[in-house]
């Protein structure tokens, strides 16, 4: 007769040293619109910019919140989702390292139309509106770069809107820039 018995697997947990965050500079090098800064520009923000750690589960941005920061995913995942009108969540997607959120509220002044949870622990890049000002200050075209990007997003927001029969209200590019330009030559003179 065969032998019945019990097969003994050994496994060994491995010591993981988590890794070095990248630095700053090369960090914000990664962003999507990187390349249309200057090295100096670039210095500038990882100079006025500094890491922060978040739990998972915590909530970085509430639907409604404004912002006043962008934030870099340097490790993790964020989870960003609507709500509808009856009061369900639909989930737009996971971001992940090098992608960013607040950005939206941040440069036009209005609420956020997302919200945004910590899937993980999350290691962030912390932008703050002062460094984007003086960088919209010193070359308004990034305005422009910055309000495609604003644009995409909201529109993917009320698209999952829309799926849900929820009407929103539509802004054009035009006004997205509007607004832009209104929030920081507002903030310039004071």
């Amino acid at each position: 007769y065969k032998r019945q018995g019990v097969k003994e697997i050994r496994t060994r947990r491995a010591l993981v040293t988590p890794g070095e965050p990248p630095t700053l500079l090369l960090a914000i090098k990664g962003l999507d619109f990187a390349s249309q800064l200057t090295d100096e520009e670039l210095e500038l923000l990882a100079a006025h910019s500094r890491y922060v750690h978040r739990k998972s589960g915590v909530t970085l941005l509430r639907e409604g919140q404004g912002a006043d920061v962008m934030e870099v995913i340097v490790s993790g995942f964020v989870r960003s989702v609507v709500t509808l009108p009856e009061g369900r969540e639909r989930e737009l997607g996971i971001l992940r390292p090098g992608d960013y959120f607040g950005v939206s509220s941040m440069l036009t002044g209005q609420p956020s139309i997302v919200a945004y949870t910590a899937e993980s622990d999350l290691t962030l890049i912390h932008v703050d509106k002062v460094c984007i000002q003086s960088l919209l200050t010193s070359r308004p075209e990034l305005a422009e770069v910055l309000a495609d990007v604003v644009k995409q997003r909201m529109d993917a927001a009320e698209q999952v809107r829309a799926a849900a029969r929820t009407r929103v209200p539509r802004l054009s590019l035009n006004d997205i820039r509007r607004r832009i330009r209104q929030r920081f030559q507002r903030s310039r003179l004071t």
